[in-house]
């Protein structure tokens, strides 16, 4: 396939193909593409098209008959860093009015296929020709103006593991689904950015699940912070083994009783010193842990294990067990004298944690959280009670250096909207992106408007509908959609019989890419 090549459907259209242009920069189709004259069709220069049986016809008005647009081509994926990047197709249907035309609606696929398979797959399912297409090549079909639902990708981690909504990068590419099958999250993105996303990135405010497993140390995460990142915690369930009152731990922030210590020992030096007395302890630990991380390697090869990758906690318990108890109990003691520095916020299911820049702060064994963050891949880890799996080194200097000697705040809650069973609180305004935890009584519904921004959203409990002029679509717990900037107006649903609980994310006008 080469250039341009125009190909009847019968009756039932026609079929417009190109190559070499990423589908989002495919031309729309003109109405003159589409007038025959007696040598037949206009444009038609390929050895398929020549044998296509079609009785010669001149056309004075546009036909009401659907208009596919076949592209050919390579999309980058920086993701999976693949030089030449990857061959892909893309199919998109057209509808054309007395004064324009617009895309209804498309889909995108790998191992491209012949025209002739293409023509082939819209014949045989008149009544609906595109979704056929997809079905064959298990792609999703992608409106401009309705919801991409996404597909959670699991991630395993040394403390358990993350539910990806919107991640793309090495480690996996989460994927939007429909009846007809899935496609990575950028491929559906590039089919319509401006109706999609709009002016933002394409990278979308990153949304995740943290779940760490129950059991102490095994599940806690790493104590890190960020330098580009902002991130937010919705704690949505606290398993009572770990935590029996139902209330559990972060870390975050300087410890005040720490810092105030600091101040009445030290006077004006007293930052330099908590610096220096907690790189002091840090390396102090990291020094055993190092030499528990190496044994226990070895015990892995002699298991038949590999090192560097994530164990089962039950496997890592039994691991854990062939340290010496005298050497447990010396990591155990400087271990505890490290999370001495920072701060415990105490938690309940329901409760909102937030991580400005800078903030040093670590999760904690058995509390699940949902997770909005800017879409930046980077950390600083000060320490780990565990062996890092990513990287051979700990941050322990840079993290110091920069923190904020400050402890933890909660984030103050704004209350946005209120009536008659809806209630709406903004509980965070990052410079990327602002987050809301939307409350909705039993049967109560609420309007809302895209404007300029994607909505991301999340169902915390129960079931949600989302409904719009042509259609409807349902949530359940913990499932995750994205509302297209060219959605406009849609009705988000308390169909059940309890209060129900969502959050939504929707990044600034301002946060342009």
């Amino acid at each position: 396939m080469s250039g341009k090549i125009i190909v009847p459907l019968e009756d039932r259209g026609f079929l417009i193909a190109y190559e070499g242009v990423l589908p989002h920069k495919l031309p729309a189709p003109e109405a003159s593409d589409l007038l025959f004259k007696e040598s037949g069709v206009k444009s038609q220069e390929s050895e398929f098209s020549r044998q296509t049986n079609h009785q010669a016809r001149e056309l004075i008005e546009l036909p009401n008959q659907p208009v596919f647009q076949l592209g050919a081509y390579t999309h980058p994926e920086p993701w999976r860093e693949l030089e030449d990047g990857q061959v892909c197709q893309s199919l998109t249907e057209w509808q054309f009015s007395a004064a324009s035309c617009r895309a209804l609606r498309g889909c995108v696929w790998k191992e491209p296929h012949s025209l002739e398979e293409i023509k082939n797959w819209l014949l045989q399912t008149p009544e609906d020709p595109l979704c056929n297409v997809a079905q064959q090549v298990g792609a999703a079909v992608i409106h401009p103006d309705q919801p991409l639902k996404f597909q959670r990708l699991d991630i395993p981690k040394p403390w358990g593991f993350e539910g990806w909504y919107t991640g793309v990068e090495k480690r996996g590419v989460v994927r939007v689904g429909a009846a007809t099958g899935s496609t990575e999250l950028p491929h559906a993105l590039s089919l319509f950015p401006s109706e999609l996303h709009g002016s933002h990135p394409e990278q979308l405010v990153l949304l995740k699940t943290l779940n760490p497993v129950p059991q102490e140390v095994l599940g806690d995460l790493y104590l890190e912070l960020h330098e580009e990142k902002w991130e937010v915690y919705v704690v949505t369930e606290i398993d009572r083994v770990a935590w029996p009152d139902g209330e559990g731990i972060v870390k975050a922030g300087a410890h005040p009783e720490k810092l105030r210590q600091f101040q009445e020992t030290h006077g004006a030096e007293w930052k330099a010193a908590f610096r220096q007395e907690f790189r002091e302890t840090i390396r102090r630990y990291e020094k055993v842990r190092r030499e528990i991380d190496r044994q226990l390697d070895e015990t892995k090869q002699q298991w038949g294990l590999d090192p560097n990758a994530p164990l089962q906690p039950e496997q890592l318990q039994q691991l854990l067990e062939t340290v010496p108890e005298t050497q447990a109990q010396v990591e155990r003691n400087l271990r505890l004298e490290v999370e001495g520095f920072i701060g415990d916020c105490r938690v309940r299911v329901g409760d909102i944690v937030v991580f400005p820049t800078f903030n040093l702060h670590s999760l904690r064994h058995g509390i699940r959280v949902v997770e909005f963050q800017t879409p930046h891949y980077e950390r600083r880890i000060a320490f780990f009670g565990q062996k890092v799996l990513t990287q051979a080194h700990w941050d322990t200097d840079r993290t110091l250096e920069v923190m904020d000697l400050v402890p933890y705040q909660p984030p103050a809650l704004q209350l946005v909207r209120v009536e008659a069973g809806v209630r709406v609180e903004q509980f965070v305004d990052f410079p990327d992106f602002r987050a809301f935890r939307v409350t909705l009584a039993a049967g109560q519904s609420c309007a809302w408007e895209t404007g300029a921004e994607y909505h991301l959203w999340i169902a915390v409990n129960g079931t949600v509908s989302f409904g719009w002029a042509e259609g409807a679509t349902e949530l359940s717990a913990e499932e995750s959609l994205m509302m297209p900037v060219a959605r406009g107006t849609y009705e988000v649903s308390n169909p059940g019989s309890e209060p129900l609980i969502l959050l939504l994310a929707q990044p600034h006008s301002t946060a342009n890419g």
